[in-house]
């Protein structure tokens, strides 16, 4: 599992409106976009996005085990 945090920004790039955080499992990726405010309070994130960081990596692991699933019974 590999997470990016606004994926082709570079750190001197201010971003002031929407984060992008990118998760990648295998070939599979989910994005999840959070407003800046958000981003930046622990709290907010904490109950605004961490349930959807959660359920993204869910999806992902739910995936793999789908597409390796599949692939033995072929």
């Amino acid at each position: 599992m590999s997470v990016d945090v606004d994926p082709g920004h570079v750190p001197s790039q201010a971003i002031i409106d929407t984060h992008r955080i990118q998760l990648t499992y295998g070939r599979s990726t989910r994005t999840i976009e959070v407003d800046h405010d958000t981003f930046m309070s622990p709290e907010f994130f904490k109950t605004l996005v961490l349930h959807q960081v959660q359920a993204a990596i869910a999806d992902l692991a739910w995936s793999q085990d789908e597409s390796s699933g599949g692939s033995e019974g072929t």
